[in-house]
């Protein structure tokens, strides 16, 4: 296979995606051995005896666990002869239905895998990024570990017990959010994660002061704070540099961000148009869940329309769905003629609506 790549491409290195699951992992040496990067799958803690063993080999990561950030970023940055860590996986996708799930005491226990699945389930959510285009928590967290330059960010862990009893799975991370709204829990703790490369982070809440917290790769370049909780606006600061989450009073309208707003008439040019239910402010109610049915009209088409729930059951092409976390997805697909889409989605709220033109 290598010699028939070599054929077509002389200019990069060879790399294989190699997994043993441990057991029988010193078995591949042969076929490590024609590779000029070795790809390991869950196999990093190797490393070491590996390179023991055999010095001029170089190594990365093909797939990793997303809890695992920063336990992979410090082989990569501690050992030159580890080039590298890819997670499993960049983003959430249809199919291996519930790989990655967290879920609630009394739900269905255990992996993907078990004997009749998580058929409530039709897809992974172990991405850093959802369907929607939202990078979770864990995407900004493995940017900073990788840039020093990355900006200030904060979010918040879901208060065990706030919706029940939380369990995770091999390939999850703690459900965490950019909210500063649990309605409900007033005075009960909540955890409030920062990730910096800044030596030190303070937090305020409504402007008050909760404290200030050292940063430094011994505490995996986290803040972490515990607060009870208050309506208002929590802050965190270092360095200069600032970053707030308010909490959302109820919902007020419907917002639509489109990613372009000209179409190429070619029947094949696509808008993707976020829906988020946002209150009187702006500011997004994170806990929405509101049904809603979209129509498109004129030189355009509806190809898609969908939240990033993989438990909903909806059509992805349906013109309805029900946001989550407050969000939603609308994909217009051109069709082959000049002019204007008419888009607009229906709610309990007041009536959104945008407009795209074709050329």
């Amino acid at each position: 296979m290598k010699a028939a790549i070599l054929e077509k491409d002389v200019t990069r290195p060879v790399t294989e995606a190699l997994c043993a699951w441990d057991r029988d992992w010193e078995i591949y040496d042969p076929h490590a051995e024609v590779l000029d990067v070795v790809g390991y799958n869950y196999m990093l803690f190797k490393h070491a005896d590996d390179h023991k063993r055999d010095p001029k080999r170089v190594i990365w990561q093909t797939e990793s666990y997303p809890r695992d950030a920063f336990r992979n970023w410090a082989t990569v940055n501690d050992f030159p002869y580890v080039v590298g860590d890819i997670v499993w996986t960049g983003l959430d996708y249809l199919g291996e239905s519930g790989i990655g799930r967290t879920y609630y005491k009394g739900e269905r226990e255990g992996e993907s895998w078990i004997e009749g699945g998580q058929p409530e389930w039709h897809g992974a959510p172990c991405g850093d990024v959802d369907i929607t285009g939202w990078r979770k928590p864990i995407s900004h967290y493995r940017e900073m570990l990788w840039n020093k330059d990355t900006p200030l960010y904060m979010a918040v862990k879901e208060p065990e017990g706030y919706h029940g009893e939380i369990k995770q799975t091999m390939w999850s991370v703690w459900p965490t959010w950019e909210s500063w709204t649990w309605n409900g829990w007033e005075g009960k703790p909540v955890e409030v994660e920062v990730y910096t490369h800044q030596p030190e982070v303070s937090l305020y809440l409504n402007d008050e002061l909760i404290g200030t917290k050292q940063v430094s790769r011994d505490t995996e370049f986290k803040a972490v704070f515990t607060v009870p909780y208050k309506a208002g606006t929590i802050r965190a600061e270092t360095g200069g540099r600032s970053v707030t989450l308010k909490t959302a009073s109820q919902p007020a309208r419907l917002r639509l961000t489109s990613d372009r707003s000209v179409m190429t008439a070619d029947g094949q040019s696509l808008t993707y148009i976020i829906a988020e239910v946002v209150d009187k402010d702006g500011t997004l109610v994170p806990e929405a869940a509101l049904p809603c049915e979209a129509t498109v009209k004129g030189a355009g088409k509806l190809l898609a329309f969908a939240s990033a729930d993989l438990k909903d059951t909806e059509l992805y092409t349906s013109p309805r769905t029900k946001t989550w976390k407050g969000r939603a997805i609308l994909v217009v697909r051109s069709t082959q003629k000049k002019g204007t889409v008419s888009v607009s989605i229906k709610s309990s709220l007041p009536t959104a609506t945008l407009s795209l033109k074709t050329k």
